[in-house]
């Protein structure tokens, strides 16, 4: 069984193969140029294998024809440019009977690669003959087998506008300028390169092993990464569109991968780090994230709305997403990422923060012209061991300690929950904190009437700590115990938990049974509770002196006087 072998050439400049198809009932006919040693072109009736180690272009025009029951072998790298051909042809049956059992079959070495420049790869059928695709049936013999394609080799769309078919392929490179169009669902056993701009369409690409993209994706389908051993995926530029993630074993960003469609967290995690994460534009947006798939590092997201964004993130086995909700529709890049670890200070407190978590923390930072200020919620789990929620903050690093970001709202208990922070513009470490509330009682007054005019000793203790330049107020409510509008009546400086303060009633206040005072402070500003009682503010009585007709007073003399207060 003879083998014709086709060495030489490189990538700049290849071999050439200028040969139209045609029918010869002849063993050999000669080829004009010269092809190989023997020279031959079309074999009919004698069978023949070939081989192509080198790097061989098959012209516009002409035509590689291998018949039934015979081999390509592609160890080096075989071009098929636009209207040339790889063409499966029918075998005479020779004298001894012969008679074709199988199409021709192609085969792929360790690095061999199939470039075509054709629209369209082709089925190896007759269907095919008339088409400009690179592989088809010529004759109504047997059509080729193609199986090798999804287990060996590589198949490279490497021309202008082209389909990319849909089959299972091992390796799949696509590169060159024009349109390429991924006609329907395929699958990539090996590694998967698009260098290009491809429209998807509604169809996904299911690769299994490493993914390069430098080009842009679009349509609704996406790139399922799904393989069953750990797998890379990165490139120097392009958009990847939509993404699943659905590999156990995981998925390693090696560069950052820019998206501005749904990435969707179905299992495995998508492991980043600073140089090499997830960059989700405005559009970008995720579903799915859980404890079984997350983004294990550090994530990117532009926001340019007031609508909330979930950060699917986590650390090692444990998976904590965080929001941030920004206030306003200014372009703002976050960067956030979750730690299951105390951060570098845990010991550092801004009043009221009296202590932070040591179990967990979130880096969150931004950028942008006039970035956004944002709310933030932090979610928790058993495994954030919080002792209780009383009391409970969101805690933001400052730089230097943990200060009070809030708590605008909060809901659950020990074992679950979250809580948002109130509006921030600092970003940079996030976690859970307690705080010491702050709190003033007013002590009891005694007695409860009084008339105006009259200086009243008002005690008062606190909890927290006040300020240097806090100041204590006592207060009056009106008549009837309201602090709608209340009167301030007498004042200490103080950053003490206790004290007293002397309160002068005021002669404009009305006459009245049901006042109550109250302390209130001024740094921090905290509103204390009323005395408990009502208090009874009356005008002081008025006595004139009035000497009974006929009655004298002597200098020496004593003079009785009763007093009836009205």
């Amino acid at each position: 069984h003879p083998v014709i072998t086709l060495n030489g050439g490189t990538n700049l400049s290849p071999k050439t193969w200028n040969v139209p198809f045609n029918v010869f009932d002849a063993p050999i006919q000669n080829s004009n140029p010269p092809i190989g040693n023997p020279i031959v072109a079309q074999i009919s009736e004698s069978a023949s294998d070939w081989v192509v180690n080198g790097i061989r272009e098959v012209l516009t025009g002409s035509s590689m024809t291998i018949h039934s029951n015979d081999t390509l072998k592609i160890n080096g790298t075989l071009i098929t440019d636009s209207n040339g051909e790889i063409a499966g042809s029918e075998t005479e049956t020779d004298s001894s009977g012969f008679i074709a059992t199988e199409g021709p079959l192609l085969l792929f070495g360790p690095n061999g690669i199939l470039k075509l420049i054709n629209p369209n790869l082709g089925n190896g059928t007759l269907a095919d003959a008339a088409n400009n695709v690179a592989i088809k049936n010529r004759t109504a013999d047997l059509d080729w087998n193609l199986n090798s394609i999804s287990s060996s080799g590589k198949i490279h769309f490497g021309g202008a506008s082209q389909t990319i078919a849909a089959r299972s392929y091992n390796k799949l490179f696509i590169s060159g300028g024009g349109t390429k169009t991924l006609g329907a669902a395929c699958v990539s056993n090996d590694s998967l390169s698009i260098l290009s701009n491809l429209v998807l369409g509604v169809n996904n690409i299911s690769a299994k092993k490493n993914v390069t993209v430098n080009g842009v994706l679009n349509g609704t389908g996406g790139i399922l990464l799904n393989g069953i051993s750990a797998q890379n995926i990165g490139g120097n530029s392009g958009n990847w569109n939509n993404i699943t993630i659905n590999n156990a074993s995981g998925i390693n960003c090696v560069t950052d991968i820019n998206s501005g469609g749904t990435i969707t967290f179905t299992s495995g995690k998508l492991n980043s780090n600073s140089s090499a994460k997830l960059i989700l534009n405005s559009s970008g947006t995720t579903t799915g994230g859980s404890s079984s798939s997350f983004v294990n590092g550090p994530l990117v997201k532009t926001t340019a709305s007031v609508s909330s964004f979930l950060f699917p993130c986590g650390n090692g086995s444990t998976y904590r997403g965080f929001e941030v909700v920004p206030v306003n529709s200014n372009s703002t890049t976050w960067t956030g990422q979750y730690l299951f670890s105390a951060y570098s200070n845990t010991t550092a407190f801004t009043p009221p923060i009296v202590s932070v978590s040591t179990v967990e923390h979130v880096l969150l930072t931004r950028s942008g012209t006039t970035p956004s200020d944002a709310q933030v919620k932090l979610f928790w789990e058993s495994s954030s061991a919080l002792p209780d929620t009383l009391n409970l903050r969101v805690a933001s690093w400052n730089g230097s300690s943990w200060e009070n970001a809030g708590a605008s709202a909060s809901s659950g208990n020990t074992t679950s929950g979250n809580i948002t922070s109130n509006v921030h513009s600092s970003f940079a470490a996030f976690t859970f904190g307690e705080a010491v509330v702050s709190s003033i009682s007013t002590g009891t007054i005694s007695p409860l009437n009084f008339c105006k005019g009259t200086v009243v000793n008002v005690p008062f203790t606190s909890s927290g700590t006040y300020n240097s330049g806090n100041s204590y107020t006592v207060q009056l409510s009106d008549a009837s115990g309201n602090f709608s509008s209340p009167v301030s009546i007498g004042n200490i400086s103080s950053t003490l938990n206790s004290g007293n303060i002397n309160a002068t009633i005021p002669f404009t206040v009305t006459d009245g049974f049901g006042y109550r005072m109250r302390v209130v402070s001024s740094n921090p500003v905290v509103t204390g509770s009323d005395n408990g009682s009502n208090i009874s503010i009356t005008s002081a009585p008025s006595v004139s002196l009035v000497a009974s007709p006929g009655t004298s007073v002597c200098p020496s003399g004593t003079v009785t006087i009763t007093v009836n207060a009205s």
